[in-house]
């Protein structure tokens, strides 16, 4: 593949880094959550999540990146790669130690419960999970033990949250 085409942004404040500042409700409304099709975004950090939204069909949004280090996996993103030094991406994600790559995806729609019953032969059933980061640690050790779905109840904690994609590092693709 060909080098990404980067937009290099020295000012944190630009315009552009709007949509990187988005809280999870920015991000995705709870209707958007619930809807089936796939609607709103959700953010991706680090290039293993990253990649693992890509490889799951996810289509980018956005990506912000390491000027100094711009990760393999912007080579395979069809969307606006953003870059900037360590500081633009602490101010831009809120993150003390910026990951270097972050990117918006579109949210994927969902399966039914009908068609995971159909093509799975274990599911990890959630109910009333709230914590991301304990949702993210289910999702990782389920995929860990080779466990094929996931259905959570609408009182628990999205799986496309930034803090379970991170904690579940990108295995809530594989589920």
């Amino acid at each position: 593949m060909s080098e990404p085409v980067v937009i290099v942004v020295e000012d944190p404040d630009d315009e552009r880094f709007t949509q990187f500042r988005l809280n999870e409700r920015g991000l995705a409304s709870r209707a958007d959550k619930r809807d089936d099709a796939g609607a709103g975004l959700f953010l991706a950090e680090g290039d293993l999540v990253v990649q693992r939204a890509l490889g799951a069909g996810c289509r980018p949004v956005a990506a912000l990146v390491d000027i100094a280090r711009i990760p393999p996996v912007a080579d395979a993103l069809t969307c606006p790669v953003y870059a900037g030094g360590e500081h633009v991406r602490q101010v831009v994600s809120g993150l003390g130690m910026p990951q270097s790559i972050i990117a918006l995806f579109h949210r994927p729609a969902r399966p039914t419960v009908a068609d995971l019953a159909a093509r799975c032969r274990r599911l990890v059933v959630l109910e009333a999970v709230d914590n991301p980061a304990n949702v993210g640690a289910i999702i990782r050790n389920a995929a860990g033990l080779g466990w094929d779905g996931l259905i959570l109840d609408h009182t628990s904690a999205d799986p496309l949250a930034r803090r379970s994609l991170r904690v579940a590092m990108g295995t809530a693709f594989a589920l």
